[in-house]
């Protein structure tokens, strides 16, 4: 089994990005609740960039 890799992580949240993108566009979300989505997901990358592998 292959071990975790922090660049799949961060192709997941840019993925994650991306299809927030769409999902905001053609399901006409809230600027406001676009933001909060957005906010939350770069909260995630900040505790995913703390991650050592020693």
């Amino acid at each position: 089994m292959d071990k975790p890799d922090v660049k799949d992580a961060a192709e997941a949240i840019r993925k994650l990005k991306e299809w927030l993108a769409v999902f905001a566009e053609e399901y006409d979300l809230a600027p406001e609740a676009k933001a909060k989505l957005e906010e939350k997901i770069d909260e995630v990358v900040e505790q995913v960039a703390g991650i050592s592998c020693e």
